[in-house]
Formats: structure tokens, sequence, C-alpha cells
């Protein structure tokens, strides 16, 4: 009977104690940058694609200005919530060639500047052999990540060309 109570507290502690981890987890734990991009701190955004073409978009109040035009932040909603959830497949521990998973010229780069000084940038470069990702560089650590993200930008690309 002792035995079996033992075993029992020991049960319930283990149990409280991975309840307690999984509701002390922070936000961050959750997105593939080193914490949530929130749009109403992103000052400034820069795509640039392979062909060296650069959209340079800056905030201004509730606009996203380019070439002079005012694009409404409502606009960029999809944007930002692909960014946020990019799923990593892989990731690898050591940088390895660059230029064969196509990152030393990379097809594609965002860079979101916040108004607190930080800023974010993800390299796209060569879908992986399988063909089920993508090639990424962020934070100076490399993945294989879904292409979602990707497309999203690219559809973006296509729209301020309009």
């Amino acid at each position: 009977m002792i035995k079996t109570n033992i075993i029992l507290v020991i049960i319930l502690i283990l149990v409280a104690a991975v309840a307690y981890t999984i509701m002390n987890q922070t936000e961050t734990d959750n997105y593939f940058f080193s914490q949530k991009i929130e749009i109403e701190n992103v000052e400034k955004i820069i795509l640039q694609f392979e062909n060296n073409e650069i959209f340079d978009l800056n905030q201004k109040d509730d606009f996203f200005v380019f070439k002079e035009t005012e694009i409404e932040k409502t606009e960029f909603e999809s944007f930002f919530e692909k960014i946020n959830t990019i799923s990593v497949q892989r990731e690898f521990d050591n940088l390895t060639n660059l230029a064969e998973l196509g990152l030393e010229n990379p097809h594609f780069s965002v860079t979101v500047y916040l108004d607190n000084g930080k800023y974010f940038n993800v390299a796209y470069g060569r879908r992986n052999p399988s063909n089920t990702g993508i090639y990424c560089l962020t934070e100076n650590r490399i993945y294989i990540v879904d292409t979602f993200f990707y497309h999203e930008a690219r559809e973006f690309r296509r729209k301020l060309n309009d």
C-alpha cells in the first residue's frame, strides 16, 4: 500500500511538472525568429529578389510607403502571419557550402526593421533535393523550411509591381 501511494505521488509530481512547463512556455517558443514580429512595431521592410529588384517600404502611420504610394497595413497581415509561422523541417548544425544551397546569392531575402532598433533577415535559396522545402539562412543558422512565406512574398512582389 505504501509503495502504491509513493508511486501515485511521484506520478502526480511529474504530471504537475509537465503541466507547469507547458503553461509557462513563452510565445517566442512558437516563432521562427527569436520573437514574434508585430506589424505595429515594424519601421521598415526591405524585400530583395534574385534580379536585384529591391522593394523598400517604410511605415508611416497606418500605411507602408512604397515609391510614394501608401499601402494600408492590412495588406501586410497575411505577410506577417506567414513570416511568424515559418515551419522548420530541418535545422543544420553548422554552416555548409552556401553556394550549393543557393544562399550565397539568394533567390529572395526579406529584412524587417523594428522600431526598437532590432532587425530580422531571412534569405531563401534553392529547394531541397526532395522538393519538400526550401533552404533558408537566418540569424546565422541554415534551415529547410516550408515554402508558404516564400510564395507569400513573391505574390506580394507581384502586387507591388501592378
